[in-house]
Formats: C-alpha cells, structure tokens, sequence
C-alpha cells in the first residue's frame, strides 16, 4: 500500500487486470496465469489468443508453441493441432492453409510432413487438380502418362509451354481438355482453327511418339515391332505400325522411320528387320503394361544370289549384266566381275568357265554372248576359247574365207589369180590379200602367190610356161613380158633392159656378164665377150664391168694394150712415166741402172752412154770423157 506508481509489470506468462495486488495473481479477478490457447508476455493486461501455425496446450505460456509438422494449427482450436489431411502436406508452423499436394501428385493418407511425400500419379493415369487424395482418371487414347501425369495428355505439372491443339487433326486419341466448353470444342472444328488457349500454362500433351501406340490409360508407349514402323503419333493401336517398306530395314522396336537402307549385297522385302537378312522366321516377344504381346516378323529377303547383285537399298536382286559374272552370294555391283578373256557371259551369270568362246568366234574381257565378236571376213578360227581377232588365223595361202565366223577355208583361189593369207574371195583384187595375175606371171588354182617368169625367159601369157629366151644384147629378170625389155616394170620393178655399157649379154641372159678385167665397153647392148674391147695402152682397167678406161698407168710401170693391172715394171736402161705404154729407152748420154724408173740420169765424165745404157761405159784409152758423152 502507499505506492506512488505500479510496483512493476506483470510477470510472463501472466495477466493483470485493474488492481492486481501481485505480479503473479491467481484470483481470477485482478489477473491470473495465461489460460491454455493463448500467451501471455512480461505486463500483459489479458490473455493474447495464439495466433495460426502455433497453440497452447498449457497454462502460463509466455508464448505460443510452433505447430508441430505433420498437423496444422488454424486458429480455431488454439489449444491443440489437428492432423494434416489427405491431399496435404503440413511442414511445422502449419496455420489454417494446409498446402495441398501439386497437380501430378496425390496423397491418400493423413500427416504428411513435406511435398515430396505426396506420390507421383501412377503411370498411365493423371491428377489434374492439387491437393487429391486419389488420381483424377486414366490417360486419355493416343496419349501415355509417365508417374505424375497432371492431365489426360500426360503433360506434368512443371512444363509450363504453349501448346497448340489442332481440331484439324484426324483426331485418333484427340479429345476436349477440361477446361473448353464442347460449344467452343464445336466451334473450333467447324472452323478449323486451332484453339491456342485452353492449353496456356501446360506443356505439350505426352501424345503417343512416332513409332509406338497407346491405348487408353497407357503408362508407356508401346513400342511398334522390328519390321515395322509409325511416322506419325497419337496412335492407339499396334495395327497402325506400318511394315518397313521394300529396300529398307527396320532393326529394332519403336522406329518413327526406317533403320536404312538395306546393306549393300542383301535384298529386303517389305517388314524386314535387318540390314542382312537370312530368309526365314523371326518370332519377337513384347512386355508391355504387365502383358506379353506375342508377334511374328517376316524377315523378307536375304543374301544376293549368284549371279545378281543388290546395291544399298535393293528391294529385288539384279542380274550382274552381260558381260559380267558373280560367283558369290550377297554382293553389291563391284561383286560382278569383268567376264575374263577367251568366255563370255551372258545376263546373270553365276560363272564364265561353262562358257567357253566357240569356234569361229573370239571373245575379249567382257563379251557379253558367244556370238558378239565373229572372227572377221578373211580369216577363220577352229579353236575355242579364243581372246583377240589377232587370234583368228589368216585364212590360208591359196584359199579363201567368205564373211565372218569362219571354222575352215571355203575352198582354193581361182585359176588366174592369187591369195595370199587372209584373202576373203577366190578372185581377190586387192592387191593385199590376193590379186589377179599379171603379164609376166602365172597363176594356176590355189596359187599363193604369182610365179614369176623365169629370169632369162620372157612370158606373154599367165599359162606359167616360158615363150622363150631373152634376146641377145638384154637381159630378162623374173617377170619379163618381152624378149627385148628397154626398162618396164611392173608392181615389183624392173623386168629387164639392154645390156649396159661394161657387160655383154648372150641369149637367155638373166644377169647381164661383166667385160672382165683387162677390157671395157663404152657400149650398150654388146651380145658377146668379143664386144668388150682391150683397155687403151698407157691404161689400165682393173675392174671387171669396165665402161672406159680410166685410170692411166702407174709412173714407174708401163701398160700395154689389155693391162688389168700396171705389173710390168720399167726395166734398167729405161725410163716409164705416168701412162707409158711401152718403155722409153733410156737416150744417149744418160743411163738408168735401176729398174721402175720414170726418168734417166746423165753419163757422168769418164763414161760414156750409149742408147738404152742401164751401166756407164769406161772411157777408152786415148779418149777423153766428159759428162753425157755419148759414144
């Protein structure tokens, strides 16, 4: 009592109405202890009701105790918590907005703590909404729904794109979403128009992939077979995979497209699942939504045959063409090898060495039938197996061989004409092969080549017997026409002429006979050796055809008429210059003692010389001597 001012603020956890006598009061008129559901801090006047997220379960509470997780606390029982309900999740401090369970989850049971206890929705349904305790209902056909699908379409909750939905589609598995009216649903078809709106906020819907379909309420696509394909999505029934097209192959499950092209080598019918099939039946086992889909796959195709070829993507094997073989099973068009030299091979070969070129034939590398190349006109072949036209005999000497093919000669050359090798006629003009006979020559049948008319002889007919010798004073070669040539000739030259000037020619001269050596002949025409004249004294003519003497006689030497050779060495007492036809004895007063001398010395003094003198003579007694004393 007597207190000026108040002794001091309530105590925590208490309240002090009007004259509270104590900072503590119990009796319930002036204060008291802060009753259960509220709190009551230092001074507090009345109790303070415990706010959402906490409550009070205990008298004197200085302040509220945190709403324990798993319940929430909203305030209107501030004395207790209540448990978290299903859909919900309650982490501590949960006050009256229990956060609800995200679209594409669930919850079935109470006390939750956090959101990530909320369960996925399960595969092939959907949760539209939060805060569920059981899914909304199965995935729409033509869509699947992985674990915590938030609509019919399979899209989750976190996508949150733009999608346009098309009412042009075909509509396979395409219905309304919740949210559009089937007025405007109505309306957008009938125009035509996508709706872009009813999907704002979402992200696309998990339409049913290429390569797979889904029947309604789908957790996964289904994946379409081996051996076939789907290009487009929303599909809803495995009998819209489609079989993988001829040429290509489809090696595994769930394609939108075709694997490839079939390998190089291989063939592929439609519904084929390997780049190399081997013809026969592949049977597959699918496991899908707990159920075992039973399938067979035709495996269309195999490995190239012999004989063909099959490039990347062959639906149908090719024959190797003409000319070409394969020996081999699956190869592509380098497997059809070059048919080798003297075989051919025809469309498809699957060898060469059953084909071997016929007679009368020659087959190169690459001949594509047997009677491609015919040895040519002019020759013939009777072996097989022949590799170049160079191997086509020449049609034999005497015979010939008419056009192409030929086995053997057709027959002899005619009479009157030749055939050399190759000739194509009996009567050949050519001139190559064979020609007509000529004057001065004969031809009988089967003639190889035109007998000449012997030399000698001269021939006007082609009978091939000689109509008689050459005239004296010419000679005839082979092939004279004429007893008497003057310079004709024919195809191979010169048949004859008169006898040249050095030589002399009898009767039947072949080659005209040269005046022999000692003799010459400025004439033509000479018919006898007795035409050929003696070589010129002071000459010689050394060579035998000598046409004028030429060559005079060696100083020293002297040349009488007839010399051959200057031999005749001038003898002492004499002297021989250049073309001496006898010795020039040696002249009075002068001497030469040595022999082939072309000159004469002087009588020296006590000598003297008389002519011819090859030793000076002793002056005699009595006389007197000078040099060149003559007697």
């Amino acid at each position: 009592t007597g207190l000026a001012t108040p002794s001091g603020p309530c105590a925590a956890g208490h309240y002090c109405s009007l004259g509270a006598a104590s900072a503590r009061p119990t009796d319930g008129v002036t204060g008291n202890s802060c009753p259960r559901g509220s709190y009551c801090p230092l001074g507090a006047s009345v109790p303070l009701a415990c706010p959402p997220s906490t409550y009070g379960n205990t008298t004197g509470l200085e302040e509220c105790v945190q709403c324990p997780g798993r319940y929430f606390c909203d305030g209107t029982l501030p004395d207790r918590f209540a448990p978290c309900p299903a859909g919900h999740y309650c982490p501590p401090s949960t006050g009256s907005a229990q956060p609800a369970c995200p679209r594409g989850t669930y919850n079935p049971i109470l006390l939750l703590l956090t959101e990530d206890e909320c369960r996925p929705c399960p595969a092939g349904s959907y949760c539209g909404a939060t805060g569920l305790s059981a899914p909304s209902g199965l995935c729409a056909a033509g869509f699947y729904c992985p674990p915590g699908a938030a609509d019919q379409y399979g899209r989750l909750r976190n996508e949150s794109s733009l999608e346009v939905c098309d009412p042009r589609d075909d509509g396979s598995g395409l219905v309304p979403p919740d949210n559009v009216t089937a007025a405007q649903w109505a309306l957008a078809v009938a125009g035509g128009s996508p709706i872009t709106d009813f999907f704002a906020g979402r992200a696309g819907p998990r339409a049913c992939p290429p390569g797979h379909f889904c029947p309604e309420g789908s957790e996964l696509p289904i994946a379409c077979l081996e051996g076939t394909f789907l290009a487009t999505e929303r599909a809803v029934s495995r009998s819209e995979c489609q079989l993988c097209a001829s040429g290509s192959h489809c090696n595994r499950t769930g394609l939108a497209a075709a694997s490839g092209l079939c390998d190089e080598g291989y063939f592929c019918k439609r519904g084929n699942a390997m780049p190399r099939p081997e013809t026969g039946v592949l049977n597959v086992t699918v496991v899908a939504t707990g159920a075992s889909l039973n399938a067979t796959v035709l495996v269309g195709g195999g490995p190239c045959p012999e004989g063909h070829y099959c490039s990347a993507g062959t639906s149908t094997p090719s024959p190797c063409p003409n000319g070409t073989y394969n020996a081999f099973k699956g190869k592509g068009f380098g497997g059809c090898t070059q048919c080798p030299d003297g075989f051919f091979c025809t469309l498809g070969s699957e060898r060469y060495d059953d084909k071997p070129c016929p007679a009368g034939y020659y087959c190169p590398p690459g001949t594509p039938h047997a009677q491609r190349f015919p040895c040519p006109a002019g020759t013939y072949s009777n072996r097989t197996m022949l590799r170049s036209s160079s191997e086509c005999a020449p049609c034999d000497g005497g015979s010939y061989c008419p056009g192409a093919a030929n086995t053997q000669p057709a027959g002899l050359c005619d009479a009157g004409f030749y055939c050399r090798s190759g000739a194509s006629t009996p009567t050949p003009l050519d001139g190559v092969t064979g020609d007509r006979c000529r004057p001065g020559e004969f031809c009988v049948q089967g003639s190889t080549l035109p007998k000449f008319c012997a030399g000698g002889k001269f021939c006007l007919t082609s009978s091939g017997v000689a109509d008689g010798d050459c005239f004296s004073g010419y000679y005839c070669l082979q092939g004279s026409s004429t007893p008497s040539p003057t310079g004709e000739t024919n195809a191979d030259g010169l048949i004859g002429n008169v006898c040249p000037a050095g030589s002399y020619c009898p009767n039947g001269t072949i080659t005209p006979v040269l005046c022999p050596a000692g003799t010459f002949s400025a004439a033509s025409g000479n018919r006898r050796l007795s035409d050929c004249a003696p070589c010129t004294a002071g000459s010689y003519c050394d060579v035998s055809g000598t046409q004028e003497p030429n060559k005079t006689c060696l100083p020293g030497f002297y040349c009488p008429a007839g010399t051959q050779f200057p031999s005749l060495p001038c003898p002492a007492g004499s002297r021989c210059p250049s073309g001496s036809q006898v010795p020039d004895a040696c002249a009075a007063g002068t001497y030469q003692s040595r022999p082939q001398q072309t000159d004469c010395l002087l009588c020296p003094a006590g000598f003297y010389c008389v002519n011819g003198t090859a030793t000076p003579l002793p002056c005699p007694a009595g006389f007197f001597c000078p040099n060149g004393t003559r007697a």
